[in-house]
Formats: structure tokens, sequence, C-alpha cells
């Protein structure tokens, strides 16, 4: 691997970390909002839109809007 895709990956692995840390944080703090938000953990994936994002990213899910309790809750 040459020296400039080197310091690419490694900072494509700094953000992941932080965006981990990231995503907890927002979890604890949004449950301390709504006591009734349910946290489901922290999952990676490889969506396009986060893929090799050299900052912080996320995807936040809140529930799914045809989920009779979810749903009317999203708005």
């Amino acid at each position: 691997m040459d020296g400039g895709r080197h310091q690419e990956h490694l900072a494509i692995a700094a953000a992941h970390a932080r965006s981990q840390a990231f995503a907890f944080a927002l979890g604890d703090a949004l449950q301390a909002i709504r006591k009734k938000v349910r946290f489901r953990g922290v999952r990676q994936a490889a969506f396009g839109v986060l893929k090799e994002a050299q900052m912080p990213a996320l995807v936040l899910e809140l529930g799914y809007i045809t989920h009779p309790t979810e749903g009317p809750q999203l708005f």
C-alpha cells in the first residue's frame, strides 16, 4: 500500500471510531430526553453515503413510519 493510500485508510479508520463514539453519545442523549426511547445499539454497515467518509458520520433510525406505535411518534 503506498503512503497516500495508507494515510487515507488511517483517516477513514479514525473517522469510523469517532462515528461510533458519536452514535453512542447520541443514543444516550435521546434516551435522556425521551425515556420511552428504546436504544437498539450501534451497528456498522457499508452505506454508500457513509462509505469512506473521512469525518464522523452516521445514519440515525428513529423508528418505522408504518409501525402502529412508532409511526405517530415521529410526527
